[in-house]
C-alpha cells in the first residue's frame, strides 16, 4: 500500500477538524436547550434523593423516612341541641417535619353506626408538636355516638427545623363545672419573634382522662413579649365521669395502734376504738380522688412502714384493714406505748423523695410516751414537734386528727399540725367518720377536670 500523499492526508486532517467542530456545536446548542438540571420536582430520581424526588436534598420526605399522623382520640361536643364541635387530638410522630396543607373529614354516626353528619377542611401539622382539629357549628338531626376522624389524601411531609413558637400559659382558672363552665387562660408569648395568629384550643378532660369540653379561639399579632387573657365558655356542665386532684398527691397516713386503741372494750378480737377508726379511715381512703398516692405508717412503742406511696387504693385500704395491737393478753397490751416521733419520722422520709404536692395525717388517741429519754421526761413530746417540724419544712401539710378528750394534749397536737386550724378533734369514735370525711376535701382540691391548652401558629390568610 502507497503512503498517503501529503495533499491527501492534509485534507482528511481538515475534515476532521470540521466534524469535530459541528460535533461541540450541535452538543452544545443540545445542551443550552435541552438539559435540565436536577431537581426536586422533574420525576426523576437524581442528585443523591432516597426516592423519585423526596430524600436527600429535597425537602419532601420519602414515605418510608416518616410515619403516618397519630390519631389519639376524635370526638363530638353538643354545644346546644343538635348543634356540635367535633375535634380530633394528633400527634407528630416525625422529628423536625411538618406538613403542608393536607385535607380531612369529621363523621358523626349514631349509635347504629348511620352517618349523622359530615364537615372537613384543611390543616397543616407543626414540626414535633400536637395539633387539634376543630371543626365547629356541625348540625344534626339525632344524637352523636360516635366520631370518626380520618384524611382524604396522603399526609406528605416536610424537612421543617424551624423553631416554633414559645408559648407560656401563666395561668388556668376554671370555675362553675357543675353549671356553666368558664375558664380563664392567660398566655405570654415568650419567643424572640412577633405571631402573626395563633390558635389556642382548650381541652378538657375529667378524672378517667376522657375529653369532657373544648374550644377554641385565635389571637392575632401576638408580639414578643406581649401577654393575652381571654375566657372560654360552655353553656351546659361537663359530664364528669371522675373526680381527679388538680396536682398530684403524695399523702402519708400515721395510725396509732398503741395499746389503749383496745381501752373501750378490752376485747383483743374485736378492739375498740382501734376498728371504729379503721373503718373511718378507710372511708377517709374511700373519698380521695384520683392523681393521689396513699402510704401507711402504724405506730406503738415502734413505728412501721406498712406500705409505701401506692396509687392503687385498693392496697392502701387492704394495709388499713390490717392494722392490729400487737398484743395477745392484757398484759401485753400495757406494754404498747405511743411514738409518735418515730411513726412521723417514717412518714418524712417517704416524702423527702417525693416531687408532688405532699399531706401528712396523723391520727392519735393519746399524747407521745416514746422514745425515753433519762432525766428528760418531755422527751417523746420534744422529739415530735422537731420532726414535725422537719415534715413542714419539706412542703408537707400536717392534719391532726386527736380522738378522745382526757387522755389527749390538744395544744400539743394544735401546734405540731400545719397550722391550728388543721387540728380536728373527735371526742368518741363515731366523731371519726365525719372528721375523715372533711379531710379528703381539704388534702386535695376537688378539681372535676384537667385542662390543657394546645397552641399553633396558623396561617394569617
Amino acid at each position: 500500500m502507497q503512503p498517503l500523499e501529503w495533499p491527501v492526508k492534509r485534507k482528511l486532517t481538515y475534515l476532521s477538524v470540521i466534524f469535530a467542530a459541528l460535533f461541540v456545536i450541535v452538543f452544545s446548542v443540545y445542551f443550552i436547550f435541552s438539559y435540565q438540571k436536577p431537581t426536586c420536582f422533574d420525576g426523576i430520581q437524581n442528585q443523591g434523593e432516597l426516592g423519585i424526588d423526596c430524600g436527600g436534598e429535597c425537602l419532601q420526605l420519602c414515605p418510608f423516612e416518616v410515619r403516618e399522623p397519630i390519631v389519639h382520640w376524635s370526638r363530638a361536643f353538643e354545644v346546644s341541641p343538635g348543634i356540635y364541635s367535633a375535634v380530633a387530638f394528633l400527634e407528630n410522630p416525625n422529628f423536625n417535619s411538618s406538613t403542608e396543607k393536607v385535607s380531612y373529614r369529621f363523621r358523626l354516626l349514631d349509635s347504629f353506626g348511620a352517618v349523622l353528619s359530615e364537615a372537613g377542611g384543611e390543616i397543616s401539622i407543626p414540626n414535633s408538636r400536637n395539633a387539634v382539629v376543630f371543626e365547629p357549628n356541625i348540625r344534626t338531626d339525632g344524637r352523636v355516638a360516635r366520631t370518626d376522624f380520618i384524611f382524604l389524601e396522603e399526609v406528605v411531609w416536610y424537612k421543617d427545623e424551624s423553631v416554633q413558637p414559645d408559648i407560656m400559659v401563666g395561668r388556668k382558672n376554671l370555675t362553675a363545672e357543675d353549671s356553666a363552665p368558664r375558664l380563664d387562660v392567660q398566655l405570654e408569648n415568650v419567643s424572640i419573634f412577633n405571631i402573626d395568629r395563633l390558635e389556642v384550643a382548650a381541652l378538657v378532660f375529667d378524672g378517667n382522662k376522657n375529653a369532657i369540653g373544648a374550644s377554641r379561639t385565635f389571637i392575632d399579632d401576638f408580639r414578643t413579649g406581649a401577654r393575652e387573657s381571654f375566657v372560654f365558655t360552655w353553656p351546659r356542665p361537663f359530664e364528669v365521669q371522675e373526680f381527679v386532684c388538680e396536682n398530684p398527691v403524695d399523702l402519708m397516713l400515721v395510725f396509732d395502734r398503741s395499746g389503749s386503741m383496745v381501752f373501750d372494750n378490752w376485747d383483743l378480737d374485736n378492739p375498740e376504738p382501734l376498728n371504729s377508726a379503721k373503718r373511718a379511715a378507710l372511708g377517709f381512703l374511700e373519698k380521695l380522688f384520683s392523681n393521689v398516692r396513699v402510704g401507711l405508717v402504724s405506730f406503738a412503742t415502734e413505728a412501721s412502714l406498712d406500705i409505701s406511696l401506692v396509687g392503687d387504693p385498693a392496697s392502701a385500704k387492704d394495709a388499713v384493714d390490717k392494722i392490729s395491737v400487737k398484743a395477745e393478753t392484757p398484759d401485753e397490751v400495757w406494754t404498747q406505748e405511743t411514738n409518735i416521733a418515730e411513726g412521723l419520722e417514717l412518714a418524712l422520709f417517704e416524702l423527702e423523695r417525693s416531687q408532688n404536692e405532699k399531706a401528712v395525717v396523723l391520727f392519735t388517741d393519746g399524747v407521745p410516751t416514746h422514745p425515753k429519754m433519762t432525766g428528760q421526761p418531755d422527751y417523746p413530746i420534744y422529739l415530735a414537734k422537731e420532726i414535725s417540724l422537719a415534715i413542714k419544712d419539706v412542703g408537707a401539710v400536717m392534719f391532726v386528727v386527736g380522738l378522745g378528750q382526757e387522755q389527749i394534749d390538744e395544744d400539743f397536737l394544735r401546734e405540731i399540725a400545719h397550722s391550728p386550724e388543721y387540728y380536728f378533734g373527735a371526742t368518741n369514735s363515731s366523731d371519726l367518720f365525719p372528721v375523715f370525711s372533711s379531710l379528703a376535701e381539704k388534702i386535695c382540691k376537688e378539681a372535676p377536670t384537667v385542662v390543657e391548652i394546645i397552641t399553633r401558629e396558623v396561617d394569617n390568610s
